[in-house]
């Protein structure tokens, strides 16, 4: 009990200054790199790279478990009944399962690739490309990381992998930049990193858990534990059906617009990032500290660091869009030559990035209170009404009807779950 009090004591603070940092740093080199990719090989090119991307991650996607999940939800009680031989089990099923999904994942993604690229009309000189990036799956391993850093208070560890990665990539960027390099050498550089960024976070792992005296996790025989195997499970199925909201949608938007608008696209994603910036390190926070509460039976407040969540950050992005329509024109022309034509489109992005990242609360509040199986129906209805609407959206009204759908998702995931949590009373039961 005494090593979790430890974690907790004035770690919300701590926390969210380490990751804002980081991440505000994070962003802008991702800005800078954004700039030299799209003024070096242009929009077109870059939407390329993003496609290959795209297509490797949506296996990743498919078959990945977040592994981080479960291992927040079930290894805070564990150390806090202090069960060490129980924490281990944790962290070498979760282990187990992350590298058999990377196995998986890039199996898959090479016996779909012929049908994926007949389907939406690639050129089979994006093939080999496609099969370079597909490896890197293999090394593909976040969902232990990142959960076992969170739980430890080691937020600084995925801070210094962020940085360090991309303040490397910035350096070979400029080098590109001024030596006037093409597609390939930004292609390679995407693989390098990505590769590097996932080895670093690994490593960190296995440094704090010997730091915290688990370091022998991987020894003796492997006891699955029924809970946090179903609980994984369903975390997985719930990220393979709103695969939809991320990869797919990219993928539409390649079908029926093209590789630019891919690239435009995924510019707005940078731009809102700024957003995700700062919401991210409350939402990384925010989770452990919620199943923590939750398991002290201390709902109402646990609703409460909810409430302001949404709060703050629809405050702070309503600034941010204010002073992107007062001050776009200054520089918005770097990333997209006709600006103007795009200006409204990146706002509708942004009110979807406002709301996606303030409701982080509310779906850390719903998984918290054990509530994984109805993410699953959930997700399922939501994303299939969402891809009728998407693709008579993207008919309609072009990219913009894209950033509409998306805003539509989000309200209606959000919404149903705030009823079902008010339907089974557990605001009624915590006032008690």
């Amino acid at each position: 009990m005494s090593r979790l009090r430890a974690l907790i004591n004035n770690r919300i603070v701590r926390n969210f200054i380490v990751l804002f940092t980081g991440e505000g740093v994070v962003s802008i080199i991702g800005m800078i790199n954004l700039a030299i990719i799209v003024n070096t090989i242009g929009n077109e090119k870059n939407g390329i790279i993003i496609m290959v991307q795209t297509y490797s991650l949506l296996f990743s996607g498919i078959f990945g478990f977040k592994s981080f999940q479960a291992l927040i939800k079930y290894m805070p009680v564990s150390i806090e009944e202090g069960n060490e031989e129980l924490t281990k089990q944790y962290v070498k099923q979760s282990f187990v399962l992350d590298i058999g999904a990377a196995a998986v994942a890039t199996v898959f993604g090479y016996i779909c690739l012929d049908f994926v690229c007949n389907l939406m009309g690639w050129d089979s000189s994006m093939k080999p490309y496609i099969k370079m990036f597909l490896i890197t799956l293999i090394i593909n391993i976040q969902g232990t990381p990142i959960g076992v850093l969170r739980i430890f208070n080691k937020f600084n560890y995925i801070t210094y992998s962020n940085v360090v990665s991309n303040l490397l990539k910035l350096t070979l960027y400029v080098l590109a930049f001024i030596t006037h390099q093409g597609f390939q050498f930004f292609f390679i550089v995407e693989i390098i990193f990505t590769v590097m960024f996932n080895i670093i976070l690994i490593v960190f792992t296995f440094i704090t858990l010997k730091q915290q005296g688990l370091g022998g996790f991987y020894k003796g025989p492997l006891k699955l534990d029924r809970d946090f195997f179903m609980f994984n499970f369903y975390s997985n199925i719930t990220s393979t059906i709103d695969i939809p909201v991320g990869s797919i949608t990219t993928m539409v938007i390649n079908r029926y617009l093209g590789f630019t608008e891919i690239s435009i696209y995924k510019i707005f994603d940078k731009i809102g990032s700024v957003i995700g910036k700062l919401s991210s390190p409350l939402n990384q926070i925010i989770y452990p500290e919620m199943s923590i509460m939750i398991a002290k039976k201390k709902f109402l407040k646990a609703k409460k660091m909810s409430d302001k969540l949404l709060m703050g950050i629809s405050l702070i992005g309503a600034a941010f869009i204010f002073f992107i329509l007062i001050t776009h024109k200054w520089w918005l022309g770097i990333f997209i030559k006709d600006y103007d034509v795009y200006l409204w489109s990146l706002v509708i992005y942004l009110v979807y990035m406002i709301f996606s990242n303030g409701s982080q609360g509310v779906h850390s509040l719903f998984m918290a209170l054990g509530y994984i199986k109805l993410t699953v129906p959930i997700i399922i209805c939501v994303n299939s009404a969402y891809l009728v609407l998407l693709y008579f959206s993207i008919k309609a009204w072009h990219l913009n009807g894209v950033l509409i759908s998306l805003i539509l998702q989000a309200v209606a995931v959000v919404v149903i779950k705030i009823i079902i949590m008010k339907k089974n009373h557990y605001m009624e039961k915590v006032q008690k």
